[in-house]
Order: C-alpha cells, then structure tokens, then sequence
C-alpha cells in the first residue's frame, strides 16, 4: 500500500515539473505546466473486498453459491455412479466374455467423458453468471465512488490492485495536451 501511495506521488509530483530535452534544430514545443488548486487527496479501496463484505455482494455470493451446490449435488451423484459401474466392473470382469468386458469399459469411458464435458460446461456457464451477478454491484459501487469522491474532495481513488476508479475531472488536462500538441510544428 505504501508503494501504491509512493507511486502515485512520485507520478503526481513528475506532472508537475516540467521537462525540456534540448533540441539542436527544433525549437522547443510549448511547456505544458501543472498548476495544483489545492491539496491532493487520495484514497484506495479494495473493491474485492467490498463485493465479499457488502449486503448487495453477500446477496449475490449466497445466490451464486445456491446454484453452485444444486450442480454440484447433480455432479457428485454421476460421479457415485461412475465409482459404482467401475466396482461391478472389477468384480464381474472376470466372469464376463471380452466383448461384454469392452462393452463396459466403453461404457464407463462415455460416463467419464460426459462427466468431465458436463463439469467443464458448468464452471464456464457458473463464470458467466457470476459476472451477471456481479456487474451490477460493481456499476452501483462506481456510483458510491464517484459520489464520495466528489463530496470528499478526492483527487483520485485506485482499486487496491491500482486500477485508477475515480478522477477529479479539475486535474484533467486533455484539452491543454491536445492544443498543444496541435501547435507543435
């Protein structure tokens, strides 16, 4: 955290000095200045954190989960299933000719297979629904931010992770930039 904190100042203090390279045959472009209104807050959140810990994500958690052991029963009774034909296997095997041997080890293989194919299908079908679940919390939560973010005077808020989730737009100098580098010859 403190590296994230280091960094951010670290970036924020580079914007504010400006830099020249000299330049033997070009004059220099226009110097873009940083001028700070005031005194630069920042603040992080663990936006994890909150999806696991809040009413909304714990709501969502529960009902996902729900889904998840409703499979999961489904899966683990083939899976029984499967344990059982391979028992009878080895116990009759020898009492059986070999094609009816092939025919139940083919059996079993097909079981296996679609027990595989049926698990696969539901982590990928559960991975989606987990972002159905969890987008709208994450849209309500950027609401939050940029709600606290204007009303307590932040300059910006990161993501623990450092993904930037709220910019005081007064620090935005896009406008300046783009003007600037359309005077640049």
């Amino acid at each position: 955290m403190k590296k994230l904190i280091t960094a951010a100042i670290a970036v924020m203090l580079a914007a504010t000095v400006s830099y020249s390279a000299p330049q033997a045959q070009n004059p220099p472009a226009p110097q873009v200045q940083a001028v700070q209104a005031g005194a630069v807050k920042i603040g992080f959140i663990n936006v994890r954190r909150v999806v696991q810990e809040s009413d909304k994500g714990k709501a969502a958690t529960q009902r996902l989960q729900t889904e998840v052991n409703q499979t999961k029963s489904k899966l683990d009774a083939k899976k029984v299933e499967i344990q059982n034909l391979e028992k009878a296997f080895k116990a009759n095997k020898d009492k059986w000719d070999l094609p009816t041997q092939q025919t139940k080890a083919n059996e079993i293989e097909q079981k296996v297979k679609t027990l595989n194919r049926e698990a696969e299908d539901y982590e990928e079908y559960y991975q989606k629904r987990e972002t159905e679940q969890i987008k709208p919390i994450i849209d309500s939560l950027n609401q939050v931010i940029t709600e606290i973010g204007k009303r307590e005077g932040y300059t910006v808020i990161f993501d623990a992770s450092g993904a930037i989730l709220y910019i005081n737009d007064a620090n935005d100098v896009t406008d300046k930039v783009i003007k600037n580098f359309n005077q640049k010859k």
